[in-house]
């Protein structure tokens, strides 16, 4: 009687198996048809069944159809419609199962934008907290207005199309897009996003961050303590503050040439010091300065680069000397490391001056003028932009600069001496 019984369970399990092989190839040949006649709602590649998984214990039947069939955009009656033709098409010992159709690895339900949406809102597209509370990656100092709404502590990148690049197969460079009336969109873009999209967001507040060179001008100096030329890089320690090398790697240009995977960020030291407490009557203050050797007269921007340390500030001070006067940045040394920022200073670097003049300060502050051991990383790569003449320093030069904080400085500069040194006063 035992053999009995379980021959006759062998062989339902059996009959049970082939059942569902047949309903699933049944499945699969009315989806197949299905998908070849589909006609999508946008211009894609044809769509195809790619699989289907059929659970009887859950009852719940899973398709998936190929990634093009997500490319469509999906509306509310979109997605209905598809659910109830390919419901439809199930035969009847599966048609009660609960069904979800998938594309590109997702049902297609959740590829419908919030905005479309009747109930359920993702809240993963939603923007939500996106006030930044910190300081911001850099703020001129020496603004005459202070932003407070708008695009303020807003960080925007954004770069004027795509520019050369190298085409190997045939040896040069060239523009990414195709030649179009006489133009080609990666100098067409440019034409406005430079003079004037920038410009407007940066008067709304925002720093606006270019990967592509924003700049027209061919002159390039480079002031950094690992890279000897021209220019001068000082260095003027204090009593209670010495300058150090970390351990991070900072910036040397050792090459004119780069392979894949080489970068100069890398080759180079990082300096780094203590911040000071802010004195009345303190003249002993450490401070660093590049002094670019400029080759001709032209409107030159601004660019630094740092490498983040444990313990950075988020607002190194850093001061720029040109024709104008004085102008006064905070940089926020805790975001942005192993890059560098272009400062807003087009419209104040303008004329002709003997010098321009890369200074940074060791004050810093949070709540107070001076944060317990917290650390100012190098400046490693600076490229002074300023509308001057070549460098043509005097035997003593000297000038005296009211800052926006109200601290007086008298910068002193003496290369005939034999250790340059500048002397900062309050």
């Amino acid at each position: 009687m035992k053999k009995i019984v379980t021959l006759f369970l062998f062989f339902l399990a059996i009959s049970h198996s082939f059942y569902a092989q047949d309903i699933e190839r049944n499945i699969k040949e009315r989806l197949t048809d299905y998908f070849s006649n589909y006609k999508p709602t946008a211009k894609i590649n044809a769509p195809k069944l790619k699989d289907i998984n059929v659970d009887y214990d859950r009852r719940v039947i899973t398709i998936n159809a190929t990634e093009s069939f997500a490319y469509q955009p999906f509306l509310p009656e979109t997605v209905d419609a598809v659910y109830d033709q390919i419901k439809a098409l199930l035969p009847g010992p599966v048609n009660f199962f609960n069904l979800t159709i998938c594309a590109n690895g997702k049902p297609i339900e959740d590829l419908i934008p919030n905005i479309y949406r009747k109930k359920k809102k993702d809240k993963e597209r939603l923007s939500l907290h996106i006030d930044y509370k910190g300081n911001p990656w850099v703020k001129n100092v020496s603004r005459g207005n202070e932003i407070s709404r708008g695009l303020q502590n807003r960080h925007i990148a954004l770069w004027q199309s795509h520019g050369n690049y190298f085409k190997n197969d045939q040896n040069e460079w060239g523009w990414q897009r195709p030649r179009l009336f006489c133009t080609t969109e990666d100098q067409f873009t440019q034409s406005f996003i430079l003079p004037y999209v920038i410009p407007m967001l940066e008067n709304a507040g925002a720093y606006v961050y270019t990967p592509r060179e924003r700049d027209t001008q061919k002159n390039e100096i480079i002031v950094d303590n690992d890279t000897p030329n021209a220019s001068i890089y000082l260095e003027e320690t204090s009593k209670k503050a010495r300058w150090e090398t970390a351990s991070a790697r900072g910036f040397a240009q050792t090459k004119r040439i780069y392979t894949d995977g080489e970068s100069p960020f890398q080759t180079g030291t990082c300096r780094f010091i203590s911040t000071e407490k802010k004195k009345k009557k303190n003249k002993d203050q450490a401070f660093a300065s590049w002094i670019p050797t400029l080759p001709a007269t032209g409107e030159y921007a601004v660019y630094v680069t740092y490498q983040t340390l444990p313990n950075s500030v988020s607002d190194a001070t850093y001061l720029v000397f040109h024709k104008g006067g004085v102008t006064e940045f905070k940089v926020n040394q805790q975001m942005g490391n192993g890059t560098w920022y272009i400062s807003v200073l087009s419209s104040s670097i303008r004329g002709i001056m003997t010098t321009a003049w890369w200074f940074l300060t060791m004050r810093a502050t949070k709540t107070a003028w001076f944060v317990p051991m917290p650390y100012v990383s190098e400046v490693v790569w600076v490229i002074l932009r300023v509308r001057a003449k070549p460098a043509d320093f005097p035997v003593i030069w000297r000038v005296p600069v009211t800052l926006p904080s109200g601290t007086v400085c008298l910068m002193t500069y003496m290369p005939d001496a034999r250790e340059r040194t500048i002397m900062w006063t309050t």
